[in-house]
């Protein structure tokens, strides 16, 4: 604003800045704040429309002396600092500023400070009052108009820039009138802004309202339908409803509620009036789906205002399962009587009298009874006796009229049939009541218990005897000991015996010819003993006998009865022997645990003699079994035998030694017994799991040797025979020095044999060629010093002395 002299020209150019000013509030409404992502190009956009609006003002002013121009600028930056923040104003700022300075004159830093006095004083009522502001409902003008004069009056100072001969001039002429029409300027244009954010915030509402209608009616599982009332076109439909339907959400919208609704007009104003009278907000209606099925739906209705039209909602649920389950329930009602009539066990009912009403064919079968029963008192002819004392049991038909009670009947009751004869039966019988407790009658069902009992006879046979041998199991040693220890059955002797080389069967042949030992031996136990004698299995490999009325002679003459039958037993022509130890009780001041513990340290004393030689003997014909299913084995062997004994003589080992080594390769394969000939004699490349059965055969020779002192010492260099230098061998990966001498020595023994033999999975190699491969795995696999030995001391050495 600058000075000049008050007329009417003052007042038209003041109206036609305001008019301008109004351009201001269109801009805000038509700026795309969605479109313009981001918030520094928004406020540069909105800051250079208003500075171009600003100088669209300042361009046409009214001039009241050369440099001296009155405009409406001060209201649009003001305003634009309330509204617009602190960006754009500084921005409008400067370019309204820019173009002041540009038109020049006495007035141009009076001007200038105008535009920045009234940008600092709009964005301070910004930060003070504007949210208050736009909050407001009512009086909101009076406050504006409020501003509009505060702000004409902080910009007083800025007149003082003028030279002083002029300023009392300015002040009568041009800044007085300034207080009347910016005012009132800035009222209208905020006013016309304030609505546009009014604008803006109820659309966002309505925006944010139907984005959260949106998010439930999309995201609910409720199946839901959107139908114009008018027409009864369906106009929108969620995913839930597009799944359930099968129809895409286009198709759905082109169809109307009548076209997925099959009941008839008619039905449907029935069901209406139905909900009407009942006072629910839901129907029963029966839907049809895409694929030509029908489900019965459960619907409930409301109508929903959407952008000014009326619809009808309707959530769907499928009730169709329902509906069945209740259609089922009322056929079961009439199937009940048929079911007694047919179900497994007997059936019986009697009226509050205990008159026989119903009878079914099971209950017919069991009792002997026909139809004819039905009518006559269920007293006078069901019979049931106790098993064990033969009285009769009370009849549970009558204890449940007497008391409205559940009634079971006694254990062991047999059922006197119509013919005389028994029958084992379990039954129950129970009140029939109505709906508010009176007894009406009693239904009674009656099981046949036959196969039960002679099923629970077998689980009591299972309980006290081995599952394995048949023998008795410690559970009945135990009672029956109890039973017997007696004065009257003294003398009391007790035997115990222990297979010899259970283990070492079950890790050479198997568990399965391990257990078929067990059964075998516990046969010829049985054999050597008396009836009245108790024969059981004690443990895993141990065996108790007890024998009544028995001394020591006696018991020592079934102990020479039971070796000379357990002798014969054999097993992969092997044969096996039991150690054996006894004792007797001669007196009462003497217990039975005692006596078991004697006998069962004699039989401790005679194993250690017994089993060594046994186990020495076992593994030998487990080698010469091996020897004798395999030629190939048995050939093999030796020649490994004969090369691990040339090494150590070639690595200068001592005799000692050297007779270890022989043993070492004549046993390495020793585990290959529980290995299946089929895997063995394969031709071809074995399967993976082939493979990993294979690579069991030096541990099961560990185990196998291991069992025996006299060749327990080598067990440990047959398990690691198949180890490598690097790590990679099994069966435990170990590496380098880990390794035994003795093991790596029967490696290239073993590896050089194999290679230069006929195998039924691979062509042999040449000397030459099998020499080769041992070099090139010197060092990974094989031990490089060994293999060093072997070719050029051994290998080269034999063809020396054969050229």
């Amino acid at each position: 604003m600058d000075s000049g002299v008050i007329n009417s020209g003052i007042i038209i150019s003041g109206v036609y800045n305001i008019v301008l000013l109004l351009a201001l509030s269109i801009v805000y409404a038509l700026v795309p704040t969605k479109a313009l992502k981001f918030k520094g190009i928004k406020n540069i956009f909105l800051g250079c429309i208003i500075g171009l609006i600003g100088i669209c003002i300042m361009a046409d002013p009214y001039q009241v002396s050369p440099g001296i121009f009155i405009d409406a600028r001060t209201v649009l930056i003001s305003v634009s600092g309330m509204f617009m923040g602190l960006a754009p104003t500084v921005i409008a700022a400067v370019i309204t500023a820019l173009f002041r300075l540009f038109l020049g004159g006495v007035g141009v830093w009076t001007g200038i400070g105008t535009i920045i006095l009234s940008a600092a004083f709009g964005l301070l009522w910004r930060y003070l009052r504007f949210n208050k502001v736009v909050q407001k409902k009512r009086f909101r003008w009076a406050e504006l108009y409020l501003f509009g004069i505060i702000t004409q009056i902080a910009l007083l100072p800025s007149i003082f820039i003028l030279p002083w001969d002029i300023v009392v001039e300015v002040a009568r002429n041009i800044y007085l009138p300034g207080l009347v029409i910016n005012p009132v300027g800035a009222v209208l244009l905020s006013m016309l802004l304030l609505r546009q954010i009014d604008r803006r915030n109820m659309l966002a509402q309505l925006e944010e309202s139907e984005m959260r209608y949106r998010s439930l009616f999309e995201n609910h599982h409720a199946v839901m339908l959107l139908e114009n009332p008018a027409s009864g076109q369906i106009v929108d439909a969620n995913p839930a409803a597009c799944e359930f339907y099968g129809w895409s959400l286009e198709e759905i919208k082109n169809k109307k509620m009548s076209e997925i609704n099959i009941l008839s007009a008619e039905e449907v104003a029935r069901e209406i009036v139905r909900s009407a009278v009942k006072n629910i907000n839901h129907h029963h209606f029966r839907h049809r789906i895409a694929s030509g099925g029908v489900r019965d739906v459960e619907v409930f209705s409301g109508s929903i205002q959407m952008k000014g039209q009326e619809l009808i909602y309707s959530i769907i649920h499928d009730v169709t399962a329902r509906r069945i389950t209740q259609r089922k329930l009322k056929e079961s009602e009439e199937r009940l009587r048929v079911t007694l009539l047919s179900v497994g066990d007997g059936v019986i009912t009697t009226d509050k009298e205990g008159v026989i009403t119903l009878i079914n064919k099971t209950a017919q079968e069991i009792t002997g009874w026909t139809r004819d029963v039905i009518g006559k008192p269920i007293n006078s002819i069901f019979n049931v006796i106790n098993e064990y004392t033969g009285k009769k049991v009370e009849d549970p038909v009558g204890k449940v009229l007497e008391t409205g009670n559940i009634i079971g009947l006694a254990n062991h009751s047999l059922f006197i049939r119509e013919d005389g004869t028994k029958m084992p039966i379990a039954d129950s019988a129970a009140p029939i009541k109505d709906d508010i407790g009176h007894l009406l009658g009693v239904v009674l069902v009656i099981r046949d218990v036959s196969k039960e009992r002679k099923k629970q006879q077998e689980i009591n046979h299972l309980g006290y005897h081995d599952g394995l041998t048949g023998l008795y199991n410690r559970r009945f040693f135990d009672e029956e000991l109890k039973r017997v220890d007696v004065d009257s059955n003294l003398p009391l002797s007790v035997i115990i015996g222990d297979v010899n080389g259970l283990k070492l069967t079950n890790d050479a042949f198997g568990h399965a010819v391990g257990d078929q030992l067990l059964k075998d031996m516990a046969a010829e136990i049985k054999k050597a003993c008396r009836k009245e004698d108790i024969v059981a299995r004690w443990g895993g490999d141990e065996f108790v006998v007890l024998l009544p009325k028995a001394d020591e002679k006696w018991a020592e003459a079934v102990c020479s009865r039971i070796k000379e039958n357990c002798a014969r037993v054999k097993m992969s022509d092997v044969n096996f022997s039991i150690s054996l130890g006894f004792d007797t009780k001669r007196s009462g001041d003497e217990t039975m645990t005692d006596v078991i513990k004697s006998a069962e340290d004699y039989m401790y004393r005679k194993k250690s003699t017994e089993s060594s030689s046994m186990r020495g003997n076992t593994i030998n014909t487990i080698l010469m079994t091996l020897h004798e299913k395999s030629t190939r084995e048995r050939l093999h062997s030796k020649r490994v035998s004969e090369l691990c004994r040339d090494i150590g003589q070639a690595m200068h080992l001592q005799q000692k030694e050297l007779g270890e080594l022989e043993l070492i390769g004549l046993m390495h394969d020793i585990g290959k017994i529980a290995i299946s000939d089929r895997i063995l004699n394969k031709k071809g490349k074995l399967t993976d799991q082939e493979s990993i059965e294979i690579k069991r055969h030096p541990e099961i020779g560990y185990r196998i040797l291991s069992s025996s002192n006299n060749m327990a010492y080598i067990a440990e260099y047959v398990l690691k025979h198949h180890e490598r230098l690097d790590g990679l061998g099994y069966p435990n990966g170990l590496k380098g020095a880990q390794i035994p001498l003795q093991s790596r020595i029967l490696a290239i023994a073993d590896a050089y044999d194999a290679m230069t033999s006929d195998r039924p999975y691979k062509d042999k190699l040449t000397e030459k060629k099998a020499m080769k491969e041992l070099i090139k795995n010197a060092g990974t696999q094989f031990d490089a010093h060994i293999v060093n030995v072997f070719v050029n001391e051994v290998l080269n050495g034999t063809q020396e002395k054969t050229a």
